[in-house]
């Protein structure tokens, strides 16, 4: 099988769904990485497995600038454009914008035979307006030095603008999220929402630029049981959702039924949910990752007098 050199998982032709890019690739023998038992047979595959790696790669400590010029060639016209945000930048984030036609030509040379699936489609195209919106927008504050470039901005901006940033997100959306809360949970709650220039921001760092929009907020009843939820500002997607517990009690009902919330496809039971969970608390580790799929991860975090449940998007979230 073919593996992606960046992360070493499974890819079909160019594209890789964990690292969200185009990479390059290498051939593993996949009867290798199945026989746990044989070491002889590990260790010599992992020796090979660096060398390929290494030649995948290519030169990317001594051949800086001409990598600079052909990552830069994908910012070409249409869809080519929106694939800019997938590959590392250069700090000058307009110039990404102003493709000439030796770059156009060369990217549909690159992206020929390459077909994208309407999920990719769109995850880019947001990207794209995403980043042709941001020229408009003037940042609050930004901090700048030789290494990097830090420019933070209005929440009120970002809402405005409306395109993701480039964290991970759950398809559920805030307020669907706070109509299950609703539906699970009874009584009134306090909540106290927090997002300032600080949360929401771009950060340029050598060739990479990547934008964080993040608002959070808390809802507490008074039962010794809280929820926080961190949403894109800009769209409202979840980036991730804790629920807080002061004492050693559990509500497995609950816990379980926010993850098929998240994940409905999820064959989990709440009988597995509790197996996991005991397991984890038994551990006496102060972080315990209980459970992951593609779309979903939930980790037990140890605190004092309780604990919390963290539920971030897996691997294979956009």
């Amino acid at each position: 099988m073919r593996l992606c050199s960046v992360c070493d998982h499974e890819i079909k032709g160019k594209w890789c769904k964990h690292c969200h890019r185009f990479v390059k690739s290498y051939e593993s023998n996949s009867f290798i990485y199945g026989q746990e038992d044989n070491g002889k047979h590990v260790k010599m595959a992992v020796q090979e497995h660096a060398k390929i790696r290494t030649e995948a790669m290519g030169n990317r400590t001594t051949d800086g600038a001409k990598r600079k010029v052909n990552k830069a060639a994908v910012c070409g016209i249409g869809l080519s454009a929106a694939l800019t945000c997938a590959l590392p930048m250069v700090p000058d984030i307009i110039g990404l914008f102003q493709a000439s036609a030796d770059r156009a030509e060369a990217n549909r040379e690159f992206l020929e035979g390459i077909e994208f699936s309407e999920e990719e489609r769109k995850y880019y195209g947001d990207r794209m307006k995403r980043n042709t919106a941001m020229l408009s927008i003037t940042p609050a504050e930004r901090i700048l030095d030789e290494d990097s470039d830090v420019r933070y901005y209005n929440p009120e901006d970002i809402k405005e603008m409306g395109y993701p940033c480039d964290e991970k997100h759950f398809e559920l959306c805030l307020t669907e999220f706070e109509q299950w809360l609703v539906e699970n949970r009874t009584g009134d709650y306090e909540m106290v929402e927090d997002s300032s220039i600080y949360s929401n921001l771009c950060s340029v760092s050598g060739e990479n630029v990547r934008y964080r929009f993040a608002t959070y907020r808390d809802y507490r009843d008074g039962s010794g049981l809280a929820f926080r939820v961190e949403f894109d500002t800009a769209t409202e997607q979840l980036h991730s959702v804790y629920i807080e517990v002061e004492s050693a009690s559990a509500d497995i009902g609950l816990y379980c039924g926010l993850l098929k919330e998240i994940y409905p496809k999820t064959i989990w039971t709440e009988l597995e949910f509790t197996k996991a969970l005991i397991e984890a608390v038994e551990s006496g580790e102060e972080y315990v990752e209980f459970y992951s799929s593609k779309y979903a991860k939930i980790a037990y975090l140890k605190k004092d007098g309780g604990y919390s449940l963290g539920y971030t998007p897996g691997d294979g979230s956009m």
